[in-house]
């Protein structure tokens, strides 16, 4: 008897220690200000002895070395030293619960050793994809991107996926981990329709410098994209089609406006209204999905106003940057503002004013967006939720509509999803730190729509 209770219970604990093995590859998700950052962690063992290194996907930070790992008895603490983050944690159910800290801010983290993007398809696909890469002649930059093309002989009915802000790669995955572009892709292409997604310049596996780069260069490499998929023998040329996620459906009103070659587009919570009206909408928004005060708010509002103010006046770079210098040094010194940790007020200065002197920012918030849309005549479908707190539906479907039929453009569809967020799934209040918690990509009812409306445009 003492031999099968002694067998058990080495059996158990055997089977516990095995369980609370670090090794191997573990997911989370850092919910920051205004976004969620995907982090991945690859642990090793040698000789008894831990290694690792972090991925951070979205900031294109790969590989970072790990510099002390202390795991013992089901408590982990470590520490990446040239990012200045520690991460302390203990094994609870199969994942691992604790608090990241990074410049003196704390981020509660829980690592598990799955991606929760469970809608993302894993199989094999029922179609063909091929790597490409194009060429912008004009700005010497050669793009790479994926196409993807329905089973059969074709030629084919086409979209080209446009992304949204920031330095988005071909899966659309700047603001979470989720892989907006991936998932609508793959449902296009089962549905017959192809498919042609790239990272924008200077992402990925694109030359370029995204850091120079405005809306005028982006639209140019949109371009581009579009005449290559022309190029193509399986592409039926009389049904080729954007489809633009936020700042991509404003690329996409603006390709349809210079050019008949487009049949039709999809615009998803793209911007209507004014870039400097929804710059501050926006941060108004989410600041208060935070809880922000009024007093907060208003410090914050005549910052913000301030800012835009001089971008839209300034007729030189240096004379923008010497007065954004004294308004953000005012605004910080008024409002007593906590300067992160490790930087000095010269240094955080510095950082902000370099955010809103940068060519992209400056176009978002001077561009007018009616004034592509009314220039377009082809079908436009413009999507999207009443919970997006980054382009509002309220504000900017209407503006959209209304531009769009000042133009005299009558085949215009516009539709607002009850209860979803900015990258179109179901949601509880919209925030950005949502996103990366929920573990839907894109609402079925969103492909749905996209999908039945093309099909539509593309009948023979």
């Amino acid at each position: 008897m003492k031999k099968l209770l002694l067998f058990i219970f080495v059996a158990l604990f055997g089977r516990i220690s095995f369980a609370q093995s670090i090794i191997g590859d573990w997911y989370g998700i850092i919910n920051s200000e205004n976004s969620s950052i995907p982090l991945i962690f690859h642990f090793s063992q040698k000789n008894n002895i831990y290694s690792a290194t972090l991925d951070s996907p979205l900031q294109q930070s790969l590989g970072i070395d790990v510099t002390t790992i202390d795991y013992n008895a089901g408590k982990l603490h470590l520490v990446v030293a040239r990012h200045d983050l520690q991460y302390k944690a203990v094994w609870s159910g199969g994942k691992l619960v604790g608090n990241l800290t990074q410049m003196n801010t704390d981020y509660f983290l829980v690592l598990t050793k799955e991606s929760k993007q469970l809608q993302e398809p894993k199989s094999t696909f029922p179609y063909l994809t091929e790597e490409v890469r194009f060429q912008n002649s004009q700005a010497e930059v050669n793009l790479a991107g994926l196409l993807s093309l329905p089973e059969g002989s074709g030629p084919f009915p086409a979209v080209l996926l446009l992304g949204g802000s920031g330095p988005t790669d071909r899966d659309n995955t700047i603001n979470s981990n989720h892989k907006m572009f991936l998932v609508l892709a793959d449902y296009l292409t089962r549905k017959g329709i192809a498919v042609l997604r790239y990272d924008k310049r200077g992402v990925g596996a694109s030359t370029g410098d995204f850091n120079v780069a405005g809306l005028q260069n982006f639209a140019s490499d949109a371009k581009a994209a579009l005449h290559y998929l022309q190029t193509l023998q399986e592409i039926n040329t009389n049904q080729i089609g954007l489809i633009g996620h936020s700042e991509g459906g404003l690329l996409a009103a603006m390709l349809a406006a210079s050019s008949k070659e487009i049949d039709f587009i999809i615009a998803l919570a793209a911007p209507g209204i004014d870039g400097d009206t929804n710059f501050i909408l926006q941060r108004k928004l989410i600041s208060k999905s935070k809880g922000i005060s009024e007093k907060e708010w208003l410090a914050k509002l005549d910052f913000l106003e301030q800012v835009v103010g001089e971008v839209k006046s300034a007729e030189r770079p240096k004379e923008l940057e010497r007065s954004l210098k004294e308004i953000v040094v005012s605004y910080l010194e008024r409002t007593k503002r906590e300067i992160p940790y490790g930087m000095s007020t010269e240094d955080y200065t510095a950082m902000l004013v370099d955010r809103y002197t940068h060519p992209y920012v400056q176009d978002l918030i001077k561009i007018v967006p009616r004034q592509s849309f009314r220039q377009v005549t082809c079908p436009v479908l413009a999507l999207n939720g009443s919970n997006d707190l980054q382009v509002s539906a309220a504000q900017n479907l209407p503006a959209i509509e209304a531009a769009l039929k000042s133009g005299g453009n009558t085949q215009v569809s516009i539709k607002e999803f009850d209860g979803l967020n900015h990258l179109f799934q179901e949601s509880a209040t919209g925030a950005p730190s949502e996103y990366g918690e929920i573990e839907q990509t894109m609402a079925p009812i969103v492909l749905e729509t996209i999908t039945d409306w093309i099909l539509k445009q593309t009948e023979e």
